[in-house]
């Protein structure tokens, strides 16, 4: 039987409304990544996240009726699954949640232990993309759609080659701090027995605030 309050979630993160045309249904992979993962009680505070914006656990309890050790119990373990995002802010943690691909996804699939525990994680990664990804065929130019390796500088075209110092520096020079991790794309195919023998370790990099919360769940070093 589907679960209402995972139903809710995948709406909410997917940022449509119960009983649109374009809610998600429990066939879907936004459904099938988060109901073996998150609880109900997990659900009911990561109904209270708000999409970039960072919040205390203490301004979350405040607005689903928790206590504030319960909630950050709760928030933390919504971390750890990747259905949301935790950093130190003004020496408070922060939590908040992001679009799915490039996101909670990779997050999610990043969990080596859930991906080995519930293949249907890694199988929903898949599924996502090949449930969204002909959907936007047509609306961005070649080079500049959402899964690219420079995601921001549509001056790099969309060639494979070295691109220079110069041309990359934005990211390295306003990153603090930087970390890598296994490619979630080679384990979800290695989770489906699709495995294409390519190492996956160490070869995600992530930047500033991702690679804090890759290094405090234990995603990436």
């Amino acid at each position: 039987m589907a679960r209402e309050k995972i139903i809710n979630l995948a709406c909410k993160i997917s940022r449509v409304k119960r009983g649109s045309k374009d809610e998600i249904k429990p066939e879907y992979p936004e459904y099938k990544i988060l109901e073996p993962i998150v609880t109900d009680e997990m659900a009911d505070v990561a109904m209270f996240l708000k999409f970039r914006q960072p919040q205390s656990a203490e301004e979350i309890a405040a607005q689903c009726g928790k206590s504030v050790e319960e909630t950050s119990r709760l928030l933390w373990e919504l971390a750890v699954a990747g259905v949301a995002i935790v950093n130190k802010k003004d020496g408070v943690d922060k939590y908040w949640h992001d679009v799915w691909v490039p996101g909670h996804m990779e997050m999610i699939v990043n969990n080596k232990e859930n991906v080995r525990k519930y293949p249907q994680v890694g199988e929903a990664f898949d599924a996502y993309g090949k449930r969204r990804g002909p959907k936007t065929a047509g609306n961005f130019p070649v080079g500049t759609g959402v899964m690219r390796v420079i995601p921001i500088q549509k001056a790099l075209d969309a060639g494979t080659r070295h691109a220079s110092y110069e041309e990359v520096s934005k990211y390295l020079n306003e990153a603090t701090i930087f970390s890598v991790s296994d490619c979630s794309c080679r384990t979800s195919r290695e989770v489906m027995g699709e495995g294409c023998g390519h190492l996956k370790e160490d070869m995600c990099i992530q930047l500033g605030h991702a690679a804090e919360y890759y290094i405090r769940t234990g995603r990436g070093r």
